[in-house]
């Protein structure tokens, strides 16, 4: 599975807004996959009011979890 459909599952989730993934998109343009995640993460914590981005959230593994 692509992290692009991992983002879109989130969205389904309720994880990530509409915005957080196609900014994503945008930014890394899917040849990134980190930087796409980093991006959607960072887009979602800002969104949410965050001023910092934990740098262990940068593993689809831990954001996934259930």
């Amino acid at each position: 599975m692509k992290l692009i459909e991992l983002l879109y599952l989130g969205q389904e989730k309720n994880l990530f807004r509409s915005f957080d993934v196609q900014f994503a998109r945008v930014i890394a343009r899917e040849e990134n996959s980190i930087l796409m995640l980093a991006t959607a993460l960072l887009s979602r914590d800002v969104g949410e009011g965050h001023v910092c981005l934990p740098l262990s959230q940068i593993h689809p593994e831990f954001f996934f979890m259930v």
